[in-house]
């Protein structure tokens, strides 16, 4: 099937649970997902002296490109009180009109994350978590970007009883052959339901990344399920509703240490 067409069933129409179920289980991305299941993050880091780690599956669709990251491998350590360092490792398939298709190693990120603020009753938690991507990559097989890039973001998170607000965005800088440095940012809203279930909803806005990757907006949906207090599914879809189309998502498992 040619990509035009699986993006065009892809979006959303009248069977929107059948080609979401569909998509899911293809697995589910160029954008990063920097607070699994969702792209805007929060001013979270891990505990001091606590682990977490991430194995996932994540998609970018867009016109031309289907982009897949799986598996994945996220790895998040508290080395001191409000910080934390983050490795990301992905296996990359990427699916590009004209071209053969490939998979193999992508780029590798490492993040440093410090909570310069802890919440309280009248203010946010405020972290910034820069970020670089290490060009592990192929480029001439179109599975990396061909030079580090850095990205520059600071987020802020405030909680009202169930419910929790991610907000923030930052800078990317890429200076690879046909790219741009851009700007991105985001509102996530999410409800704690109960001990199980916490599911939520954001508005995330990227500007343009390459000659071939416009600005977008997407809608995305996901939220979590607790199987114990250290394990967790993790999932999340979205779609444009402005700018470039790009069909997003994201299946995972999450496991903190005890």
């Amino acid at each position: 099937m040619k990509i035009d067409g699986i993006l065009k069933y892809w979006h959303p129409r009248p069977h929107v649970f059948a080609k979401f179920i569909l998509f899911m289980t293809v697995f589910a991305i160029s954008t990063a997902f920097a607070s699994p299941p969702f792209l805007t993050d929060g001013a979270d880091v891990t505990d001091y002296q606590k682990y977490d780690a991430y194995l996932y599956s994540m998609t970018d669709a867009r016109p031309g490109t289907i982009y897949l990251q799986t598996p994945a491998v996220e790895l998040d350590w508290g080395f001191a009180p409000n910080f934390e360092v983050e490795l990301i490792a992905p296996l990359v398939s990427i699916i590009k009109t004209g071209i053969p298709n490939a998979t193999g190693v992508g780029d590798t990120d490492i993040a440093l994350g410090y909570r310069f603020h802890q919440e309280t009753a009248n203010t946010p938690a405020m972290a910034f978590i820069p970020l670089i991507s290490i060009p592990t990559g192929d480029v001439n097989r179109y599975l990396g970007n061909g030079q580090m890039t850095t990205q520059l973001p600071v987020w802020f998170q405030k909680s009202f009883k169930n419910w929790t607000i991610d907000t923030g965005g930052g800078y990317n800088i890429n200076h690879a052959p046909n790219t741009f440095n851009n700007y991105f940012g985001g509102f996530l809203l999410q409800n704690q339901i109960n001990q199980k279930w916490s599911l939520g909803g954001e508005i995330f806005s990227q500007g343009a990344q390459t000659t071939t990757q416009a600005a977008y907006t997407v809608l995305n949906l996901g939220g979590s399920y607790n199987f114990t207090p250290t394990l967790s599914l993790l999932f999340s879809a979205g779609n444009s509703i402005a700018g470039q189309q790009n069909f997003i998502s994201y299946l995972g498992l999450y496991w903190v240490s005890s």
